[in-house]
């Protein structure tokens, strides 16, 4: 196990504190299982992180943080401004809670 960083955008703030966004896509792996992250002053532990399109974040759109599947695709959109919304994209999953 180790410690390791995940970015997170301050708009996920309130969710990620209060367990609603616990899923995270990437387009690369951060961690392992059993790894620490800290996100807003409070501690994570990755759970499991699996291989997973970039479709499956609209498809998971409540735990990623998102209002909706359309939220989800804009977001994607905006983060990603020269190669967009690539659902067939193959990237990480990592699914986390807090450390009590």
């Amino acid at each position: 196990m180790a410690e390791i960083i995940i970015p997170f955008k301050d708009r996920f703030k309130s969710r990620i504190l209060d367990g609603t966004k616990n899923l995270t896509w990437r387009t690369r792996r951060y961690g392992e299982d059993g790894d620490t992250f800290w996100a807003f002053g409070v501690q994570f532990r990755i759970l499991k992180e699996w291989e997973a399109p970039m479709s499956a974040v609209p498809e998971n759109y409540l735990r990623e943080g998102f209002d909706s599947k359309k939220d989800a695709i804009q977001f994607m959109r905006k983060l990603r401004p020269k190669r967009g919304y690539a659902p067939q994209l193959m990237g990480w999953h990592h699914w986390f809670g807090r450390v009590e």
